[in-house]
């Protein structure tokens, strides 16, 4: 339904025909309001691009198309089959994902460690969701263009070759026919491909005793298929983002990764401050009627969800724009959220009698007790009148009680909203289950941290976690409890990438360059309230680019400058960790290595709705490039060999050989030079 929005814009006298032909039938519509990638948003983010497909639908008196069509998506989640019937769709159909062989190319078995799911001639099979939904599935095993007549276009004369296109789609429907069955399936359009008008005539014309060509739709063929029946089809359950077969162009998850961070933390905003808040105001009776913006911030998400948008593989001027509608969407999310907890806060009995006190509010809306960071902006632009608050030289954060709540100052500086103040938060208080906590910035005379400087290490102890910072910028921790440890962790390893948006290309043979053994300036700030931070400031040194075409790195050397911050809260059971880098190179993948403690022959990995177990695999061998490597996207958490790490992000991971034994490889950006390899 986006395409047909865009349509509009130029034509908005054709509303009413769009409308008609959907109405009708003549034109499918839906199910979904655009194609996203499924690994690169999050699952709200689905559930909410079904709803808007269903309600423009609903809009223009139109029936969706009973199936979830997701012909070019880069891999496919095993909780689409239960997705699509819980929006009461029939069937499933898709491209790429599929594990496989590759003549001369890949094994799959042996390099991702994942088995053909199903039988490579497959066009058909019922795919099972961990609920038990089953749908019908169509493979599209020859692709989502199979029969596209731009392949005949004659630039020469700009038409097509009408008998080579009608000859192509006799041959074509009989080698494809295997095996075989009362239903072929060819694809007919293909990205950028004006309808053609004699599409019908040849059709006819390659209509012969043995086969009839008819312009169809999924619906047709859904129900053609349920009429032939489902014998021999075969039963399959789990995930798709094998390579062979189709490629799930798996280097997409890492590429122009701004994007993906960018479009997390506005869903984060949305699902978990902005909409809860606005819930519990109506709950209590509050008919905002701001609330109408909600739908305004949603839709400004899902403009930049197109597979080809938010995997970062499309023309810089999309991507400009993807920053643009994340901007609109951010804004809108994050104004909600300020005038929902505002009116909470004023249901709740406003600031108090301390009400010139500089305050904040936090409300956790999940039914459990939760310590976790808190990140916020406060302005000091004023509490009760404009200008009548200050930022202490030197505070601290307390409760109502006057506890000490751990938290640090991550910057503070001129505002852009006002010309006042803003410091950046960073809170660890314990919140419990629905209950607005508020807390108090309060002037103190002492310093806000001590800070300690360089040393060959620094450490950190907080009762449960024991970490060591190294000179290099590598960690040791320690589970103070169960006595487990992982040493020499957080190596930034940069590999030459001659790939482009779509697959890392590495050069065989390559040693890659690692931070691990350089030389950082390491301090340690410990804050009033009692957390920790350790600080590690070193730089990488590594190639300004490379060339694809003699695969040889520049003699050109340039400094990628890093910052790794590890922060410990009192009492927490887990290590925060920030990295920030300025990346100074072209034709490179940036990866995060941590050795495992203990030897992993799979790893677990957090997606959309539940979390997945993948084998290791092993590498590729050979100088066929783009050699496929065993990574795997994860949206929340990938864990392997006893150790596990939360990403706010998607990124792509892979177990990979160290010089001591396994290590967790998690991708942090791909700078390449091509949009696609030429």
């Amino acid at each position: 339904m986006l395409m047909l929005e865009d349509y509009l814009q130029a034509r908005p006298q054709d509303r009413a025909r769009l409308a008609n032909a959907a109405a009708s039938g003549r034109l499918a519509v839906g199910p979904l309001w655009c194609q996203p990638d499924v690994y690169c948003t999050g699952g709200e983010a689905l559930l909410r691009n079904l709803r808007e497909g269903a309600r423009w639908c609903a809009a223009h008196g139109a029936t969706p198309s009973p199936v979830l069509h997701l012909a070019d998506t880069f891999g496919l989640i095993p909780e689409l089959p239960m997705l699509a019937a819980g929006f009461g769709l029939g069937g499933i159909s898709f491209m790429r994902g599929m594990a496989g062989q590759v003549p001369g190319l890949v094994t799959m078995e042996s390099i991702q460690g994942i088995d053909p799911q199903v039988p490579q001639d497959t066009r058909w099979f019922r795919w099972a969701g961990p609920d038990g939904s089953s749908l019908p599935t169509i493979r599209l095993r020859h692709g989502y263009a199979s029969t596209a007549a731009s392949r005949w276009f004659v630039r020469a004369t700009g038409t097509y070759d009408f008998e080579r296109y009608v000859g192509h789609l006799r041959a074509a429907a009989r080698e494809w026919d295997s095996p075989g069955h009362p239903v072929v399936l060819t694809m007919s359009g293909v990205d950028h491909m004006i309808p053609w008008e004699r599409q019908q005539e040849a059709h006819a014309a390659a209509s012969d005793g043995d086969y009839r060509f008819i312009a169809s739709t999924f619906a047709a063929v859904l129900a053609a298929l349920q009429e032939a029946g489902e014998e021999g089809w075969p039963r399959f359950a789990g995930e798709f983002h094998g390579s062979g077969a189709a490629s799930v162009l798996g280097g997409t998850i890492t590429s122009r990764v701004h994007l993906k961070s960018r479009n997390a933390a506005i869903e984060q905003l949305l699902v978990h401050q902005a909409e809860p808040t606005l819930a519990l105001n109506r709950l209590l009776g509050d008919r905002d009627p701001a609330c109408d913006a909600l739908g305004h911030a949603w839709r400004s998400l899902l403009l930049t969800h197109p597979h080809d948008d938010i995997c970062g593989c499309s023309v810089d001027a999309v991507h400009h724009r993807n920053e643009s509608d994340h901007e609109q969407a951010w804004h809108a999310a994050d104004a909600l959220r300020r005038r929902a907890m505002q009116r909470l806060s004023a249901r709740l009995g406003g600031p108090g009698p301390d009400k010139r006190r500089p305050a904040i509010l936090m409300l956790n809306h999940y039914g459990v007790a939760r310590r976790a960071p808190v990140r916020l902006a406060f302005d000091y632009e004023g509490q009760i009148e404009w200008g009548d608050i200050r930022r202490p030289a030197s505070f601290r954060i307390v409760d109502g009680d006057g506890a000490e709540i751990p938290f640090r100052e991550t910057s503070h500086g001129q505002s852009d909203e006002h010309p006042r103040l803003v410091s950046h938060l960073e809170l660890h208080p314990q919140l419990p289950p629905g209950q607005p906590v508020r807390c108090f910035i309060e002037a103190i005379d002492t310093p806000m941290f001590r800070e300690a400087v360089d040393g060959e290490s620094l450490g950190a102890d907080n009762g449960r976690l024991q970490v060591v910072v190294h000179r290099d910028g590598t960690f040791d921790l320690r589970d103070l409890r169960s006595g487990r440890q992982a040493r020499r962790l957080g190596a930034l390893v940069s590999q030459s990438d001659i790939g482009d948006t779509y697959d890392f290309s590495d050069i065989p043979g390559e040693v890659p360059r690692s931070s691990a053994g350089g030389v950082c300036r390491l301090r340690r700030r410990s804050w009033v309230g009692g957390l920790i931070e350790l600080i590690a400031e070193g730089s990488l040194r590594l190639p300004m680019a490379v060339d694809s075409a003699t695969r040889t790195p520049s003699a050109d050397l340039i400094d990628l400058p890093f910052t790794l911050t590890l922060v410990l809260a009192p009492g927490s059971d887990r290590l925060e960790v920030t990295l920030r880098l300025t990346n100074t190179a072209a034709d490179h993948r940036l990866r995060w290595h941590l050795p495992l403690p203990e030897a992993a022959s799979d790893s677990l990995a957090g997606i959309k709705f539940q979390t997945v177990r993948r084998p290791v695999g092993s590498a590729p061998v050979g100088a066929v490039a783009p050699r496929i490597f065993p990574e795997h996207p994860c949206d929340l958490f990938a864990a392997a060999g006893g150790l596990a790490v939360f990403s706010a992000f998607p990124r792509n991971y892979e177990v990979v050989a160290g010089a001591d034994g396994q290590e967790l490889a998690l991708s942090v950006l791909r700078s390449v030079s091509w949009l696609t390899n030429p």
